[in-house]
């Protein structure tokens, strides 16, 4: 099992190269690089600036390959699964990208569309990626790498598995609800959407480490 998701996550790596080399035959010479707030366009470059984002998925991907070994040297093989799962949602997001990208590039659209475009579809796949994050949350075993970690959650076992399947619930409300803002909120604003939920969530995984963190220091002095 270990052995498959290093397999797809992989596979997915290598997608992400294959889209752009493909898509980069048939680009100009010239494409646009950035837009501004408004979708339009301000600055012109190279086709080959497209790489950077399979180079940007390599690294990622190095990273967590990286965390994920050393979880099954340590024969914590859950937390070595649930990274290789977080690599390959990653992996996804990272293709996701490069598709919005290829659209903007080949079909022309007018700056509110392409503005809708970029913000909308991050927000709804990262509000995915937050619901898988948080059905695998609960399933991570007590590290200093990933999961909900503070001084708190990393206390002892209870603080910490009560915090993770908390946590889980928390960050599985936040990316529903991250997914049906973007559905009514339009452009630039889905960064508000996108900067609010994300300090939501920071504040919450304290408020919820702090709180597992007090009951169980009242349970230990009450014996």
């Amino acid at each position: 099992m270990k052995e498959k998701n290093f397999k797809i996550s992989l596979s997915l790596l290598l997608i992400t190269l294959i889209i752009v080399l493909i898509s980069m035959a048939f680009m100009p010479k010239e494409i646009p690089l950035h837009y501004d707030l408004q979708g339009n366009i301000d600055n012109y470059g190279s086709k080959y600036w497209f790489l950077l984002i399979p180079f940007l998925a390599f690294l990622t991907w190095g990273l967590l390959h990286l965390i994920a070994r050393s979880f099954k040297k340590q024969n914590k093989n859950s937390n070595s699964k649930i990274t290789y799962i977080a690599s390959s949602c990653t992996m996804i997001m990272f293709i996701i990208l490069e598709l919005i990208f290829i659209v903007i590039e080949f079909k022309k659209m007018d700056s509110i569309s392409i503005e809708n475009i970029i913000y909308r579809t991050a927000n709804i796949g990262l509000g995915l990626t937050f619901i898988l994050i948080g059905n695998v949350l609960p399933k991570i075993t007590k590290n200093k790498v990933i999961g909900l970690r503070t001084t708190w959650s990393l206390y002892n076992d209870n603080t910490w598995n009560t915090s993770q399947r908390q946590g889980g619930y928390m960050i599985i409300g936040i990316g529903f609800a991250m997914i049906i803002a973007s559905i009514f909120v339009f452009g630039v604003y889905n960064l508000f959407v996108l900067f609010g939920s994300i300090s939501i969530m920071l504040i919450l995984a304290y408020v919820i480490s702090y709180q597992a963190y007090k009951k169980e220091i009242n349970k230990a002095t009450t014996k």
